[in-house]
């Protein structure tokens, strides 16, 4: 049905209407962009499993840089998602930010190897690694 409305109303006319839209969704906010953008990051989270990792790698930027077009478009995403008529997979990669550690884990990690201690096994790797460095001379004389 819609397809055929949209046969029937010139291009430009179609095209003004999204605007509109897009401009009515824009103005109609109260409060900052950045509160705006906080609590629709956290409604992504709790109601889709979309992480805001997820939502940057599909934007290509911070979410610290999202303009009132971008939440826009975020909010398109996320009634199309709750409506039914797509899936949270057709929008964001599941697999995005996985691949990076939180500042615990790196920190732990840090610190395991700074403070570990060569066992046995390492000094007799050592020993191993410094004679095998030092140049075969040959006494043997034919």
């Amino acid at each position: 049905m819609r397809a055929c409305i949209l046969g029937i109303i010139p291009g430009d006319i179609v095209e003004k209407a999204v605007e509109e839209c897009g401009k009515t969704l824009a103005g109609n906010n109260k409060g900052p962009l950045k509160d705006r953008i906080a609590k629709a990051l956290n409604a992504f989270k709790e109601q889709h499993r979309v992480t805001q990792e997820m939502i940057e790698d599909k934007f290509g930027y911070n979410a610290d840089s999202f303009t009132e077009h971008d939440f826009v478009e975020l909010i398109n995403i996320f009634n199309s998602i709750k409506d039914g008529l797509s899936k949270s997979d057709d929008w964001f990669d599941k697999n995005a930010g996985k691949d990076k550690k939180s500042g615990l884990a790196a920190s732990f990690e840090k610190e395991e190897k700074t403070t570990k201690k060569p066992s046995i096994k390492d000094l007799d790797k050592e020993e191993v690694k410094s004679d095998g460095d030092k140049p075969n001379v040959s006494t043997d004389k034919r």
